[in-house]
């Protein structure tokens, strides 16, 4: 119908100025672009209202006219992400992309759909892959956003590609030294690493920042653990760390059944405390 109407349009205005060969064509396409902005105004009122049946009706009508309508294609993604259907939602948001390449925000969807999907696409490590060079040209585009610098970094530990995500973190880093989710992260690519004492050193500025973080308490607890089983002579108070982290992290959420079971293993006994007292 629209269509029909910008053609009915274009017919006038050739009739009238005499329009002819490629000026009709410029003359169509601008009609074209201007109805399809009409069209995105209208979908982005219905998605207002919580009409996205409508909204996307709207947005899909946009496109017939205008296909390098970024805004359209970008409100499809959303929409499409919404319910669930992500490969849609990157399709939807890599025309977004192309079409409005300076746009960070639509780089940044594309990047977290990517994200998502790469954790059941039958091409896991090629959409992970996709997510890392989308979560780059965020970080390119907006230097200072510390979300695609975190998220970037924990896509680089489930490459395997753990130094790439020591760089990036640290890149979050000094964008925000006060951020408790940072250093966290880093402790986990450390301690991944096999590299015990960069990781507690991490925990330690997490709990500094959050003295509540669970990540910071299980994850200095674990490591503890850890090091109180290599040898009790070389670190002699690894286990009443790893109790007092664990413990702390019950006090805080009493949900968690693995931590429990860690921490029965390490308390002692009444017998062995009967022990200790003679």
């Amino acid at each position: 119908m629209v269509r029909a109407i910008a053609a009915v349009l274009l017919a006038i205005v050739s009739l009238a100025g005499g329009c002819q060969g490629g000026d009709a064509w410029g003359m169509m396409d601008s009609i074209h672009r201007s109805m399809a902005r009409r069209e995105v105004a209208k979908g982005c009122e219905l998605s207002a209202r919580s009409d996205e049946a409508g909204a996307a009706a709207a947005f899909e009508e946009a496109l017939s006219l205008d296909p390098h309508n970024a805004t359209a294609h970008a409100n499809l993604g959303r929409i499409a992400a919404a319910a669930g259907r992500d490969e849609a939602a990157v399709r939807h948001y890599q025309a977004a992309v192309k079409n409005a390449p300076d746009s960070g925000e639509y780089a940044f969807a594309l990047a977290g759909c990517l994200d998502k999907l790469s954790e059941t696409a039958i091409d896991r490590r090629q959409t992970l892959d996709a997510a890392v060079r989308a979560y780059r040209y965020v970080c390119w585009l907006e230097p200072h956003n510390l979300e695609a610098a975190i998220r970037l970094g924990a896509c680089c530990r489930r490459q395997g590609d753990l130094e790439g995500a020591i760089a990036a973190l640290r890149e979050a880093e000094a964008i925000d030294s006060a951020s408790a989710r940072v250093h966290n992260e880093l402790a986990s690519t450390y301690q991944e690493l096999g590299d015990h004492d960069r990781a507690l050193s991490e925990y330690a500025q997490a709990l500094k920042i959050e003295p509540d973080s669970l990540i910071a308490h299980n994850g200095s607890g674990e490591i503890n653990l850890a090091l109180s089983r290599r040898s009790q002579s070389e670190y002699p108070l690894a286990r009443q760390r790893a109790i007092a982290h664990l413990r702390r992290s019950l006090e805080i959420e009493s949900r968690q059944p693995k931590i429990r079971a860690l921490l029965v293993e390490l308390e002692p006994s009444p017998g062995e405390m009967a022990d200790a007292g003679e």
